[in-house]
């Protein structure tokens, strides 16, 4: 995978269900304040802690981690499973970005950046020919992100947690993967 001064991305492994567990923690820490019910948040808590959780998604060939880590340690993870998107887009082997986390305090430096890149990559060794994600639709940093790596619309969906509803978009681009020019 990717590797710098600073930050070494790599595939994670069921060994390192410890630190896809922290990273979900961290991230469920940063989510609690922009609202929701208290036990939808309860639930995802409860997801985030299930060690056996992470160690069975890790071990399963049909999805895949990535891990961000920097000499202090994990820093961001990315998770894509092979699946099929909710909305029709013309594709044969579909690869969906379920999560990509990078710690706040690092949101602006790059991490996001190289983890979107590693992923690419690693989808387009896989063989798969499409990427797609959704996106909270009041996520405008978020879609101008996947903007800049070629994420075009093809369509909404309601996401249901509980009582809370919200719109997300569905975002996809072609693989194969070719960074934009600086």
């Amino acid at each position: 995978m990717v590797q710098n001064k600073k930050l070494n991305i790599r595939l994670a492994s069921p060994a390192d269900a410890s630190l896809v567990g922290e990273l979900s923690n961290r991230s469920l820490a940063e989510i609690a304040a922009v609202g929701g019910s208290s036990a939808d948040k309860e639930a995802y808590y409860e997801a985030c802690l299930d060690s056996d959780k992470h160690r069975n998604e890790l071990a399963n060939p049909r999805q895949f981690f990535i891990l961000a880590e920097v000499k202090q340690g994990p820093v961001g993870y990315a998770k894509l499973r092979a699946n099929h998107p909710t909305v029709k887009i013309n594709c044969q082997r579909p690869i969906e970005l379920v999560r990509l986390y990078v710690r706040r305090e690092l949101n602006g430096m790059g991490v996001g950046a190289a983890l979107l890149q590693s992923l690419l990559k690693e989808a387009e060794n896989r063989g798969f020919d499409t990427i797609w994600l959704t996106v909270w639709e009041n996520n405008y940093g978020a879609r101008a992100f996947y903007r800049q790596f070629g994420f075009v619309e093809a369509g909404t969906q309601i996401q249901s947690s509980g009582d809370d509803k919200q719109y997300d978009l569905l975002l996809y681009r072609s693989i194969p993967w070719h960074a934009p020019q600086q």
